[in-house]
């Protein structure tokens, strides 16, 4: 099957608007493509593939904006994810001779540094809880059932929320789009922002230097900023409230992670 990439108007930009010799890269990604100076850019909309027809690759139920497969017409996502999972359905032999882990963690390095889709707004939903204003709202909640016999959640509803859908304008089409919030250049952007704000945060003032904790180590939020199992665990700043949370989580997973990280 061929694909390629459909460039909308919407995304378009005066190139004149760009230094044209600049010394460093704008930190938001603009201007990056002096030609179209909007491409990769932060806050922008994610482009979709089209097939060989030019048409947009869409997989909504309704072809507008309810998920694929809604409400029943697929598996359980669960279910599916603890049979891939499954060492035991594999080969018997599971063992790499040529790549290790660190093959996968720098795979997980490039996805961040590139994408990082808007979450909700309101980051503290629970699409499991009836009480809450946005329980059985499509438009944000899309949560599914733990089946019995799972080897780590009981029986249970699993809060799913849903991305935030991008705002539309007279040239967008009539289904839901997503945001990129970072870059979508390999720029270290999970590191260094892909905001002025961000990058003027984790730098010291009126320097080219990152601001460090003692033992050399990425500073800390102040408040805290994820979940911290003692009190002693540290929240590191990075690029956006998620990448506090990679960080805890990656650090129970793997150190390696954390290294390639930060």
């Amino acid at each position: 099957m061929i694909f390629r990439l459909r460039v909308r108007a919407d995304i378009r930009a005066d190139e004149n608007n760009c230094p044209k010799n600049a010394r460093y890269r704008t930190i938001d990604g603009s201007c990056n493509n002096l030609r179209n100076p909007t491409w990769g850019k932060s806050d922008t909309k994610l482009r979709r593939l089209t097939d060989k027809d030019g048409y947009p690759m869409v997989a909504y139920e309704d072809g507008i904006s309810l998920p694929r497969g809604y409400p029943n017409k697929l598996p359980n996502p669960r279910t599916l994810s603890n049979l891939v999972s499954d060492s035991d359905l594999g080969p018997k032999n599971q063992s790499d001779q040529w790549r290790t882990g660190e093959v996968m963690c720098f795979g997980q390095l490039i996805a961040h540094d590139y994408i990082e889709t808007a979450e909700h707004s309101h980051s503290d939903v629970d699409c499991c809880n009836k009480m809450d204003p946005h329980f059985g709202n499509i438009d944000v909640c899309f949560p599914f059932d733990v089946p019995s016999g799972d080897s780590s959640f009981p029986p249970s509803c699993k809060n799913f929320v849903r991305t935030d859908a991008a705002t539309k304008n007279q040239y967008s089409p009539p289904y839901r789009e997503q945001v990129n919030l970072i870059t979508s250049y390999i720029d270290c952007s999970f590191l260094y922002g892909s905001r002025k704000s961000i990058a003027e945060s984790v730098r010291l003032p009126n320097s080219s230097q990152m601001k460090m904790d003692p033992g050399n180590l990425l500073p800390t939020i102040a408040g805290g900023g994820c979940l911290k199992d003692t009190p002693k665990v540290r929240c590191p700043f990075a690029e956006a409230e998620c990448t506090t949370w990679q960080v805890e989580t990656f650090g129970k997973q793997g150190p390696s992670f954390i290294i390639l990280h930060f």
